[in-house]
C-alpha cells in the first residue's frame, strides 16, 4: 500500500475521530478517541515510510555516521573517549544500539526505524501536552497537519535518521511532563521533565536553547509548588540538579579518564572553526524554498493570524485569558522565535534543521486554535462554533498535503533492486574472512562502509573531516587519529576518497589516505593493496595487513584470464577479480542490455575448489539490473567436472557455495546467467577458494 493511500486513510480516520470527539456532547469515550487517532497516525507513518526503510543507500552521511558510532557502544557508554560524534551528541548514536540487545546488526534500516519511533514519541507527547493544557479537540487540530506532512513527504532530509529527532522527542516529552504537572497537580513529572531536557545538549547542542525555554517553565512551576522560600530554593536546586545529571553522567567519567579536552575540542572548538571565515546569513527562508515545506509555512501563517485575531478580540472585549490558554500562548510566543534562531544559528542550509520547529509549531497551533475559538465563544449558533475549526483543519491539511505531493519525487522510485537489511548487514568484505576481533578503517566520508562490512571502526571518528579540513586543530586530530589507529591496528583499510563520491570527499591526491603523511607511511610499511581497479584512484582502495595477506592469497584460486561473450562498454569482465566490491565506480561487469551473458574463467593452474563466492551487481546506485539464476560449470580441460544451478543473492550480499567434498581438480569455470532482473545481467566479483 502506497504512502499516499495510507495518508488518505489516516486523514479519514483522524477527521472521523475529530468530529466524533467534537460532536459527542455526552463525552462517552474520552480516552479511546485519542488512542485511535495516534495509533492510526503512527501506523500510517510506519507503512508510508516502508519504502525508505528498505532503501539501503545513505540519504545523508550523518545517518551512517551515527550508526557507525553506535557500533562502538561499549558497556552502555558512548563518549568522546572512543567515538567522536561531530556536531551531534553521543545520545543520538547511543539510541541506535538497541539491535545489539537482540543479537542483530546496527543497520540503516534499524536507524530509520528508530527515527520513526522518535517521531511517534514526539507527536504523541505534543498531542498529550495540548490536550492537558487545553483539550483533545485542540490537540487533534494541532497535531494532524504535521503528521500528514510527515506521512506524505519524500524530501530526503525528513525521511532519514537525523540528529534532530532525539532532541525534539526529549523536548516534547519535557513539555508533556510540564503539562502533566499542571493538570494533575503533581511534582514528580517536573523532575523527570528536567532530566529529559537536560539530556538535549548531549543529543544535539543546537536544541539546547529550545530545551532551556521549556526548562524555565518547569523551574517556575516547581517554584510555585510550595509557599516557603526555603522549600522553593530546595526544590529549584533539586530541579537544576536533575537537569544537570545527564551531563554529569557523561562528563565526570570522561574527565576521570582524561578525555575532557577531547570533548571541548570536538564538540565546541572544532565546530566553530569549521564555519569560521563564512559570513553568517539567515538560511531558513532558503531551506523552506529548497524542500517545499508549504505545510509548515501555511500552517505557521494561520497560527500567527489566529493568535493575533484572538488576542485582539479579547483585548477589545475586555476578556481575560483563562490559565490554560495563557500557558499555551506564552509557550508558543517564546518557542517560535527561539526555534527559528536555533535553526538559523549555524548559517547552513541543512533542511533537516527545520525539524527543530515541530514542538513550537504544535504549541503555537494549539494556542491559535484556542484564540480562534474564543472569537465565537459567545455565538449562539453551535454550527458556527464547530464549522470554523473543522473547516480550517481540512483546508490546511488537504491543501498543504497537495503542495507536498506535487513537489516531491521519491528517491527510491527508480531503484527497484535496492534492499534494506532489517537487522543483518551484508558483510561486504566477507571474501577476506574477517575475524570477530578485527577492526576496519574507512578513510574519507563514507561511514556506511562500516555498516555494510559489519566490522568495528578502528578509530573514534567514523568519518575524517577533522583530519582533512584545514582548521587550526587539524594537527591535534591527526595525532589523536594515529594514536587510535595504532591502538587497534585494523586488519583492513578502505580509502573511500574517489571522484565518483556523491556524499563525500572526491580528491584522492589531496584528501585520500596517502595524502596524510603519517598514515601513508604506516600503510606503505604494514599494508598490502589487494584491490586492482584501473586506474587505481577511480575506485575505493582496499588494503590488508601484510601479516594477513599471505593466508588470504594461499586460500584463493588465482585466475589467468576472465572473458565474456559480450559486455557493455566500460564494464570489462576483468573487473570480476579486482577486489573492489563497493560499486561507487565502474568496478563490475555488465552484459549487453536484455541479455544475461556468459563468463569464462581460466585458472593459473589446476586446483581443488572447496568454495565459490559470487557477488551480484545492481549497476551501481542506479539499481536497474541484476543477475538472478546462474549455471556454474567447473571444467578440467574439455571434461565437465561439476555443474550446478544457483539463485544469487542481491547485491551487496555475497552468495557462498560450499562443496561438502572439495572438487578434486579444475582449471576453468563457466558461468551462464540464465535469468536476470531489470535491464540485463551482470556480476561484481568472483572468488574461488582451495580450502
Amino acid at each position: 500500500m502506497s504512502a499516499v493511500t495510507m495518508a488518505v486513510i489516516f486523514l479519514f480516520v483522524s477527521l472521523a475521530v475529530f468530529c466524533w470527539s467534537f460532536f459527542d456532547a455526552a463525552n462517552r469515550y474520552p480516552k479511546i478517541a485519542p488512542v485511535i487517532l495516534l495509533l492510526s497516525a503512527f501506523i500510517s507513518l510506519l507503512i508510508g515510510r516502508w519504502p525508505i526503510l528498505k532503501y539501503d543507500l545513505v540519504l545523508n552521511p550523518d545517518e551512517a555516521l551515527m550508526a557507525a558510532n553506535a557500533m562502538l557502544a561499549h558497556h552502555g557508554w558512548l563518549n568522546w573517549n572512543f567515538a567522536d560524534t561531530l556536531t551531534a551528541g553521543p545520545l543520538d548514536s547511543m539510541v541506535l544500539t538497541w539491535p545489539k540487545l537482540f543479537g542483530g546488526d546496527i543497520t540503516l534500516f534499524s536507524a530509520r526505524l528508530t527515527g520513526i519511533i522518535l517521531l511517534g514519541i514526539t507527536l504523541s507527547s505534543l498531542y498529550a501536552t495540548v490536550a492537558l493544557l487545553g483539550n483533545n479537540r485542540l490537540a487533534t487540530i494541532s497535531i494532524t497537519p504535521i503528521y500528514a506532512f510527515l506521512i506524505f513527504t519524500s524530501w530526503f532530509d525528513f525521511i532519514h535518521y537525523t540528529s534532530e529527532l532525539l532532541p525534539i522527542a526529549l523536548i516534547s516529552a519535557g513539555l508533556f511532563c510540564y503539562s502533566a504537572s499542571v493538570r494533575r497537580h503533581l511534582t514528580w513529572p517536573l523532575f523527570l521533565g528536567a532530566f529529559l531536557l537536560g539530556s538535549v545538549p548531549m543529543a544535539k547542542l543546537q536544541g539546547t536553547p529550545i530545551a532551556m525555554i521549556v526548562g524555565s517553565f518547569i523551574v517556575f512551576r516547581v517554584f510555585l509548588t510550595t509557599s516557603t522560600m526555603s522549600g522553593r530554593v530546595t526544590r529549584v536546586a533539586t530541579i537544576l540538579a536533575a537537569a544537570s545529571a545527564p551531563a554529569l553522567l557523561f562528563l565526570v567519567p570522561l574527565t576521570l579518564a582524561g578525555g575532557f579536552n577531547d570533548f571541548v575540542k570536538s564538540y565546541f572548538l572544532q565546530q566553530s572553526l569549521r564555519v569560521t571565515g563564512h559570513a553568517w546569513h539567515d538560511q531558513v527562508p532558503r531551506m523552506i524554498e529548497q524542500c517545499f515545506l508549504f505545510v509548515f509555512f501555511c500552517y505557521s501563517t494561520i497560527i500567527l493570524l489566529g493568535m493575533a485575531a484572538g488576542t485582539a478580540n479579547r483585548y477589545f472585549q475586555h476578556q481575560k485569558f483563562d490559565l490554560a490558554d495563557r500557558r499555551m500562548f506564552v509557550l508558543a510566543l517564546l518557542l517560535l522565535p527561539v526555534s527559528y534562531l536555533s535553526i538559523a544559528a549555524s548559517g547552513r542550509t541543512y533542511t533537516h534543521y527545520l525539524l527543530l520547529s515541530i514542538p513550537a509549531i504544535v504549541m503555537a497551533s494549539g494556542a491559535s486554535c484556542a484564540a480562534v475559538g474564543a472569537l465565537f465563544q459567545n455565538h449562539q449558533s453551535a454550527s458556527i462554533r464547530t464549522a470554523l475549526p473543522i473547516g480550517a483543519f481540512c483546508i490546511v491539511t488537504v491543501f498543504g498535503s497537495i503542495f507536498i505531493l506535487e513537489d516531491n519525487q521519491p528517491v527510491w522510485e527508480n531503484s527497484l533492486l535496492l534492499q534494506g537489511f532489517p537487522f543483518s548487514e551484508p558483510r561486504s568484505l566477507q571474501w577476506l574472512s574477517p575475524l570477530p576481533t578485527d577492526h576496519l578503517l574507512c578513510w574519507g566520508w563514507s561511514a556506511e562502509c562500516y555498516l555494510n562490512s559489519a566490522i568495528l571502526p578502528a578509530t573514534r571518528e567514523a568519518t575524517n573531516e577533522n583530519q582533512i579540513y584545514k582548521t587550526r586543530l587539524r594537527s591535534y586530530f591527526r595525532r589523536r587519529f594515529i594514536a587510535d589507529f595504532e591502538n587497534t591496528k585494523p586488519a583492513f583499510i578502505v580509502d573511500t576518497v574517489v571522484p565518483t563520491n556523491i556524499l563525500g570527499f572526491r580528491k584522492p591526491q589531496t584528501q585520500g589516505a596517502m595524502a596524510f603523511p603519517q598514515l601513508a607511511q604506516i600503510i606503505s610499511l604494514d599494508y598490502q593493496l589487494v584491490s586492482a581497479a584501473d586506474p587505481s584512484d577511480r575506485c575505493p582502495r582496499l588494503y590488508v595487513l601484510k601479516s594477513r595477506a599471505p593466508a588470504i592469497e594461499a586460500r584463493l584460486v588465482h585466475f589467468r584470464s576472465i572473458t565474456a561473450t559480450a559486455s557493455m562498454p566500460g564494464f570489462s569482465p576483468s573487473a570480476l577479480d579486482d577486489g573492489s566490491v563497493f560499486e561507487t565506480c565502474q568496478d563490475y561487469w555488465l552484459a549487453p542490455e536484455n541479455t544475461g551473458g556468459s563468463i569464462d574463467v581460466r585458472f593459473d593452474a589446476p586446483s581443488t575448489v572447496k568454495r565459490i563466492a559470487i557477488l551480484n551487481t545492481r549497476d551501481g546506485k542506479t539499481g536497474d539490473r541484476s543477475a538472478k539464476d546462474i549455471r556454474i560449470r567447473l571444467m578440467l580441460g574439455d571434461q565437465l567436472v561439476r555443474t550446478l544451478e544457483v539463485r544469487l543473492n542481491k547485491f551487496p550480499r555475497w552468495t557462498m557455495i560450499e562443496f561438502p567434498v572439495p572438487v578434486a581438480r579444475a582449471d576453468a569455470m563457466h558461468v551462464d546467467i540464465l535469468t536476470f532482473d531489470g535491464k540485463g545481467g551482470g556480476l561484481n566479483e568472483l572468488k574461488l577458494y582451495r580450502n
